[in-house]
């Protein structure tokens, strides 16, 4: 079983512990994180403040540097004032590097990315049959992911259904089906994938916007579609602890998520507002994050914003 992340360092805190829940659910996994060239010697040192020599750490100049991808960026702008903002920028570079990874020539293994804000609460059935599981909750529906699949993968769906869950799995077939799927796109020629995958996302988004201000695609929409193409099934069971996550859960309250289906906990950085969840807190989390509830909840802003 092999695991990675793209991330930076600001947000390696939960790598260490999700590490530690790998370990357990899953034996003899690999986990590797892609990080940014200048940040190498900092993930290197904090892995070894925790005793972990195990993760792979991979500079993701492998694939394409910032600055590269800026570059590309800049080929597809009227003007440098129309250059994003650093979060929204770096924000589709990682989308480019987690495709990146997954469709390299020399992937041979299958493999599940997970971002690194989190943390497994119980073993997720990841593969099978010879497929990836593709994922799908209500949280989210951007039709824009919708608009990017079909554009790139040249498909019409009727019934979209979005699998931006935080996590996304595939094999090597499914690898190779998506690099013919991405190739009939946009030809390789002699790009390396970095700089091909960019090509492709900023080809795909500025068709039909004018901007990249904006949450115009995922990867894990676009990968979790090719999957099904491939012969991936669609699940719906899962059950991630999200909305209203404002702070750490205990143990104890880790193991009660655990017991009422819930897979992982996402830590988003900019939801996150105090250290620990107290059980009033932790309640109205299992409560807003309940399937039935959210989708309700969505309903109902719609209707008042």
């Amino acid at each position: 079983m092999q695991f990675f992340s793209v991330t930076k360092f600001d947000k390696s805190k939960y790598i260490p512990r999700n590490f530690e829940k790998m370990k357990r659910l899953y034996p003899n996994f690999q986990y590797s994180v892609i990080v940014p060239s200048n940040e190498i010697n900092l993930f290197k040192n904090f892995f070894l403040d925790m005793s972990i020599n195990e993760i792979e750490i991979i500079d993701e100049s492998v694939y394409i540097s910032l600055k590269e991808f800026k570059s590309i960026l800049g080929q597809y702008l009227k003007s440098t004032k129309d250059m994003p903002s650093k979060t929204i920028l770096g924000w589709y570079f990682q989308l480019v590097l987690k495709i990146a990874h997954v469709i390299r020539k020399d992937f041979k293994n299958n493999i599940t990315m997970i971002d690194s804000d989190t943390i497994f609460l119980k073993k997720l059935k990841l593969f099978e049959d010879n497929h990836s599981i593709v994922y799908k909750t209500n949280y989210e529906r951007n039709l824009h992911y919708k608009r990017s699949c079909e554009d790139i993968l040249k498909t019409t769906k009727q019934n979209w259904e979005s699998f931006t869950v935080q996590i996304f799995s595939i094999t090597n077939q499914e690898s190779i089906d998506l690099r013919k799927r991405l190739n009939n796109y946009i030809d390789q020629k002699s790009m390396n994938e970095g700089e091909w995958i960019s090509h492709i996302l900023l080809s795909s988004i500025f068709k039909r916007h004018s901007t990249l201000n904006g949450s115009f695609m995922s990867e894990q929409d676009l990968i979790g579609t090719s999957n099904i193409l491939s012969g991936s099934k669609i699940k719906r069971s899962l059950k991630i602890l999200r909305s209203f996550v404002i702070g750490e859960l205990s143990p104890i309250q880790e193991k009660i998520a655990s017991f009422f289906g819930y897979s992982f906990i996402n830590y988003e950085k900019w939801i996150i507002k105090k250290e620990r969840l107290n059980y009033f807190d932790f309640v109205i989390v299992l409560f807003i994050n309940n399937h039935y509830f959210h989708k309700f909840f969505k309903k109902i802003k719609k209707v008042i914003f």
